[in-house]
């Protein structure tokens, strides 16, 4: 959306931007701006515009008069709201669908898709590893200190350390993985 307005808007044209009488650094930040951004749009072809002037009644748009869309207001972010203060014209954007290949809509969708099919696979593998964990959890509270089955609980030799001792060794043994890492 931004670059849509930037370019029809602000920047318009080549013949426009030298005839601005700006300095020459200006000058020539907006050409190479306006190359870049004709550059950008010219590699979608997903995405469709329609920007009127409300006092020249006049149209810029890559928009087929066939198209139609159902309207869903969305408002501009900051940047976009300032070009657009204070000038008579009307933006409206939309990305078509079905999307065609070959822009960056098209390529964000099907990453998304993809992600998205993946991420049911992964809740699965999740609630299975947290079943899997707790069965872990409760065999190892049946079973740990004891030597044979439903005998007693005898401690072992880490059992008897302090707990500021055994914090103590387990931060030295951090340090010294980091170190040797």
């Amino acid at each position: 959306m931004h670059n849509i307005i930037e370019l029809n808007i602000k920047l318009k044209s080549e013949a426009q931007i030298k005839a601005s009488g700006a300095p020459e650094s200006v000058i020539s930040d907006n050409l190479d701006r306006l190359h870049r951004i004709q550059n950008r749009l010219s590699k979608t072809v997903n995405f469709a515009f329609y920007i009127k002037n409300t006092l020249t009644n006049e149209i810029i748009t890559n928009v087929t008069p066939q198209w139609g869309a159902d309207s869903k207001y969305s408002t501009f972010d900051n940047a976009t709201q300032e070009m657009l203060a204070g000038t008579p014209y009307e933006v409206y954007a939309a990305v078509i669908e079905p999307l065609k290949p070959g822009d960056v809509f098209y390529d964000d969708y099907w990453a998304y898709t993809k992600i998205k099919s993946f991420s049911f696979s992964a809740y699965i593998a999740l609630v299975t590893s947290l079943l899997l964990m707790s069965l872990a959890f409760l065999y190892l509270v049946f079973v740990t200190g004891r030597r044979e089955k439903g005998g007693e609980i005898v401690h072992s030799l880490v059992d008897k350390i302090y707990t500021d001792v055994y914090s103590l060794l387990v931060f030295i043994a951090a340090l010294l993985s980091v170190a040797v890492g």
